[in-house]
């Protein structure tokens, strides 16, 4: 892992952070929770990437990222449940 790949997720998860305080400001809430939902997934991909340095085992990222999406699929759906 080096300086560089660390400096470039470090600004690759503010810029998704900033995306999701962006459209939190948004009026439908109904659409935006959705794509909030989804800069969190692809920020913890960034994280268990690099940060974790899940690249080189790929078996162990693939497990992370499927659990990981059968939760946010899990909190999206009780969402939309939620609200309609």
């Amino acid at each position: 892992m080096t300086h560089r790949n660390l400096t470039v997720a470090w600004l690759m998860l503010l810029g998704l952070s900033l995306g999701a305080a962006w459209l939190s400001e948004a009026l439908l809430l109904r659409l935006v929770a959705p794509s909030i939902l989804l800069l969190t997934l692809i920020k913890s991909w960034v994280i268990l990437s690099y940060y974790l340095d899940l690249r080189a085992v790929l078996i162990w990222r693939r497990g992370f990222i499927l659990s990981l999406s059968l939760f946010f699929m899990v909190i999206l759906a009780l969402y939309l449940v939620a609200t309609s």
